[in-house]
């Protein structure tokens, strides 16, 4: 059995808007992580629900106008103010990430190399290396690409890095996570 070809080494310099995006997207999963429908589904359904039922009480003359009136004032201020605060939330998770983001932008070019095993993103500041088997998503988006670990940041790269590769290196990196999964749920 021959082994799969490791892509890269390859080398590039993140600019500073690609390490906001990276930043703004690292912070928001981490915000979002197992606490998507309480933090922001939840609020919009029990707002829409309220409008609801106080317009067809108010319409229906089971509680005053002014009372229904009332109802629907408050719960678009309590809405407002849950949103603000869900914001307020985000834009610290953003600063959080902000920090690694600090670091990689003093340190210049990064390289990403990929093998059977893992990948590792290095530059002269460090760098972050993870194997297939602790991935749990490999995304393209907003034109980097993004490989999200259970336990560490992101492993990412700019899509203009990859000279045009960009499917083949999503496809290799979706093949290796799958054969890794399937291995660790085989007895």
């Amino acid at each position: 059995m021959t082994a799969r070809p490791a892509f890269g080494p390859f080398t590039f310099t993140p600019t500073a808007d690609e390490l906001d995006r990276v930043a703004t997207r690292t912070g928001l999963r981490a915000m979002l992580s197992g606490r998507l429908s309480r933090h922001h589904v939840a609020p919009l359904a029990a707002f829409v629900l309220i409008v609801a039922f106080a317009s067809i009480l108010a319409l229906t003359g089971l509680i005053g106008r002014r009372l229904g009136e009332a109802i629907l004032i408050v719960a678009a201020l309590a809405f407002m103010v849950q949103r603000l605060i869900a914001h307020w939330r985000l834009r610290a998770a953003q600063k959080g990430s902000g920090a690694r983001i600090d670091r990689l932008k003093s340190a210049g070019e990064m390289t990403l190399a990929a093998d059977d095993e893992g990948v590792s993103l290095s530059n002269a500041g460090g760098g972050v290396a993870t194997t297939w088997g602790a991935c749990v998503e490999v995304e393209d988006a907003g034109g980097i690409l993004y490989l999200w670990s259970r336990d560490k940041e992101p492993v990412f790269i700019p899509v203009r890095a990859l000279d045009g590769q960009s499917a083949a290196v999503l496809n290799f990196a979706r093949t290796r996570m799958s054969a890794h999964t399937t291995a660790r749920s085989t007895p």
